[in-house]
């Protein structure tokens, strides 16, 4: 009898152990997911020249995701174009084993 408790307590340990792996590889899932979309809306922002429409666009694609981008101009004070700005990506991670979830943030200046 003894031996059948041990049995079902290593088993539900290792089945623990099983779901909370998985839980973490979902998280790194989601964060590398949220850094290629940041670097995607990067890359398609500072090509477009950043256009107001590119912009907006981009803005759109993240809330789809379920992402919140801002991004804030840097204009030349002598006549005006944007030369660059700053990129933020506010994105929710999840761990669903814990029932946690925590917002992070990429940051990053685009010139």
């Amino acid at each position: 009898m003894d031996e059948i408790v041990k049995g079902f307590t290593g088993l539900f340990i290792i089945m623990v152990a099983v779901f909370m792996l998985l839980s973490f590889i979902g998280v790194s899932f989601d964060i590398e997911t949220a850094r290629g979309f940041f670097n995607e809306a990067s890359d398609e922002i500072r090509d477009g020249n950043y256009s107001p429409k590119v912009i907006n666009e981009c803005i759109s694609n993240a809330q789809k995701k379920g992402y919140e981008l801002r991004f804030t101009e840097m204009k030349n004070d002598e006549d005006g174009i944007v030369e660059g700005g700053r990129l933020n990506l506010s994105y929710n991670i999840k761990i669903g084993f814990f029932k946690l979830e925590k917002k992070k943030t990429l940051d990053a200046y685009i010139g």
